[in-house]
This record gives structure tokens, sequence and C-alpha cells, in this order.
């Protein structure tokens, strides 16, 4: 069967379940503080990568998007969220996505950007320029390739 996943070209192995994240305090901006409970625990759909190169790593799959991301070869032009490796991961045969959900994955990306522009409005602002800046540079980029 031929490898439909990689990362940055390179073919990979991968394993869909979900990663079990504690909250960040030291790091407010990080992701998935957005999406934490109560007791500071955030449960992520999850793929783990298993790349030749780079060894072991973990990326978000709400949505489907690190499925995406691998789908489409794992370069830099499509988004993904990553996870930290320390994080505790769950195999989850059945219930991951493989398929692209833009609705799922554009509600969540919403929820995660809003509490980060509420909770953080300097950061924010700094990390939207930065965006843009990098927007910028992707689209000259293609442009000249």
């Amino acid at each position: 069967m031929k490898n439909k996943y990689f990362w940055q070209g390179e073919p990979v192995k991968t394993t869909f379940g979900y990663c079990s994240i504690k909250k960040h305090d030291d790091k407010p901006m990080m992701w998935w503080n957005a999406l934490c409970d109560d007791d500071g625990y955030a449960l992520i759909e999850a793929v783990r990568v298993d790349a030749e190169i780079y060894g072991i790593f973990y990326i978000a799959n709400f949505g489907g998007i690190g499925a995406y991301k691998l789908k489409r070869g794992g370069w830099p032009d499509c988004t993904h969220y990553s996870i930290p490796s320390d994080s505790s991961f769950t195999e989850e045969r059945y219930g991951n996505k493989r398929e692209l959900d833009e609705e799922e994955y554009a509600s969540v990306s919403c929820k995660i950007r809003t509490y980060q522009k509420i909770n953080f409005p300097e950061e924010f602002e700094q990390g939207e320029a930065l965006r843009a800046l990098a927007n910028r540079f992707n689209v000259k980029h293609k442009q000249n390739v």
C-alpha cells in the first residue's frame, strides 16, 4: 500500500488518536490553553508522526487539519498546531478524522484566537503583525517559484 502521509516531502508513519495537554501557565499564549478545562487540561485530537529524519512528534488534528497537512506533503505552506512532545498520547483507531472538516477547524481556530485576543491583546496584535508579514512573504515566494 502506498503511503499517503508526508512531512516535508518524506513519507512518515502515522497513528491517529488524542493527546492530553496540561495548561502552560508560563506561556499563556500557547494555543491549547484556550481549550483547557477547569482542571487545566485539554484533550486534543492528534496525529503521532514518526518521521525518519525528525523522529516522533505530535500535531493537532481537530477538524482533520493534521491529516490534511500530512496528505499535502507536510510543507510549511499548510498550517498545523504543534503539540508538546511530553504530552500523553492515546491511539484511537476509528474516531479521529482523516479528512478536513473546514467548519470544525474554523470553529476551533476561532475559539483559540478569541481567547488570545481577549486575554492577551498586545501579544495577539504582535502575532497578527508577524502573521501578516509571513503571508506577504509566502505570496511573493509562490509567485517566484
